[in-house]
Order: C-alpha cells, then sequence, then structure tokens
C-alpha cells in the first residue's frame, strides 16, 4: 500500500512540475520570437531615423541656399543702380530703358488757333551723369541724360502722323523711397503731315517739357507716371506757323541696370 501510494504521489509530482515548466517555456519562447523580430525591425527603424534627418538637414541647406542666392541677386542689383539702399539716389552711370505710352490733349496756346489731340508712344534709353549730389538738401538726387524716339496719330482735327526724336535732361530726387520724382527738358526734330492753319512743313522741331514719378516695385524695375507738355513748330521756316501744343499723359515701365 505504501509503495503504491508513493509511486502515485511521484506520477502526481512529476506531472505537476511538467504543468509548471511547460507555461514558463512557452512564454520564454515567446519572449525570444519578439526579441528576434525587434531585432529585425532594427535596422529599418534606423534607416528611416536616419533618412528622415537627412531630409530635414537638406531641406533646411536648399532654403539657407535660396534666401542667400536670393539675397544675392537683391544685393548685386542694388549695388550696380542704387548708392545705397532704394530711393537713395542712383550710382553714377547707372542705367535705364523704358516704354511708355498715353494721349493727350490739345492747348489753344503761344499762338495755336486748333486743339491737336494725339496718341503717343515713345522708348526711352539714359544714364546718370552723376551720383547723388546736395546730400544734405532736400533736392537730393541724380541727373540723368536721354534719348528718346516717340511717335503717334493725331487724332482730331484729323488724322496725321507725328514722329520725333530729343535729347532730355532729367533731374531724379533721391526722397529715400520707392517713389521717385522727377522733372525735365528736351528739344529735338520731327517729321509730321499736320498741316493748316498751325504747320505748314514736313519738318519740325521738338520741344517738351515733364515731370512725373517712378514706382519701384522691384530694386531695378519702375513703373512711370509723366506729364508731359509738347510743343511742334518750324522756327519761322515757313508760314503758317502757330505751332502744335498738347498737353500729354503717359504712363510706361522703366528698367535700370
Amino acid at each position: 500500500m505504501n509503495l503504491n501510494g508513493n509511486l502515485k504521489s511521484a506520477d502526481r509530482n512529476e506531472v505537476v512540475s511538467r504543468n509548471l515548466r511547460r507555461p514558463g517555456s512557452e512564454q520564454l519562447k515567446s519572449q525570444r520570437s519578439k526579441f528576434r523580430y525587434l531585432l529585425k525591425l532594427l535596422p529599418v527603424t534606423i534607416g528611416a531615423f536616419i533618412f528622415s534627418v537627412t531630409t530635414v538637414v537638406a531641406d533646411s541647406n536648399a532654403e539657407a541656399n535660396q534666401k542667400a542666392d536670393s539675397n544675392f541677386k537683391f544685393d548685386s542689383v542694388r549695388e550696380c543702380v542704387w548708392d545705397s539702399d532704394i530711393g537713395d539716389g542712383f550710382r553714377k552711370h547707372a542705367t535705364q530703358a523704358g516704354i511708355a505710352a498715353g494721349g493727350g490733349i490739345g492747348l489753344r496756346v503761344f499762338g495755336g488757333t486748333k486743339s491737336h489731340d494725339i496718341v503717343l508712344g515713345a522708348v526711352d534709353v539714359g544714364t546718370m551723369l552723376s551720383g547723388p549730389v546736395a546730400k544734405d538738401h532736400w533736392w537730393c538726387g541724380n541727373l540723368e541724360l536721354m534719348g528718346e524716339l516717340f511717335g503717334g496719330q493725331q487724332i482730331k482735327p484729323k488724322s496725321a502722323y507725328l514722329v520725333g526724336v530729343s535729347p532730355i535732361l532729367r533731374y531724379n530726387f533721391a526722397t529715400g523711397s520707392r517713389l521717385v520724382p522727377f522733372f525735365g527738358a528736351g528739344a529735338g526734330l520731327s517729321l509730321t503731315d499736320i498741316r493748316h492753319p498751325d504747320l505748314s512743313t514736313d519738318f519740325e522741331f521738338n520741344v517738351q517739357v515733364h515731370c512725373g514719378m517712378h514706382y519701384f516695385f522691384k530694386p531695378n524695375v519702375a513703373a512711370t507716371f509723366e506729364a508731359r507738355f509738347l510743343h511742334l513748330s518750324n522756327a519761322g521756316i515757313d508760314s503758317p506757323n502757330e505751332g502744335v501744343n498738347t498737353g500729354v499723359a503717359l504712363v510706361g515701365v522703366n528698367w535700370f541696370f
């Protein structure tokens, strides 16, 4: 009886021992499996981290380079056009080219008997004869020498053509802002078929006085608004020579370099 009881007790203990060992073994295997899975994911995680860091650094460098290029371009334009900053006066020998178009209403002044309404277009180039002058005064600015080619059409009292060339002296004020006022005057040669009662020859002299303003929406590009008085006459070469006088408004764009 005792021997059989001992054997049964031993068998129960072995079964219990096996049952106790089995969960622990399965748990250990599960942990080892998870550990191996994590080891497999580790290279992918490290690669993704390195890729993210590299992308961020590359983007930062690209943005910095873009800003540097932008600043370089701005500074380069400013250095070749302006004495200091936008509106502080142009550098000596800074040049400009512009186009403009507009129209005008005839004025019966200085002997003219008819109102000569015209449409007009113009192209011009110019260079600054000096750097800013009178820096301590309100009239600080630059003297500019320009050459202009203009042409247009008289629409009243009847259709007629008009072309001309003129050298112009212009003074640009240094205001320290994007607005640069100017005024100027010039005299040149013209061809026209405007006739009686105010003109009589194809060849005419032109005299003009103008004032206006540049608005720089870029360091070297400006929208230009101008009011001009234009006079045509032949200096008494033939008669009649009453003269054509027109007030003209022009809008254009000027590039500085």
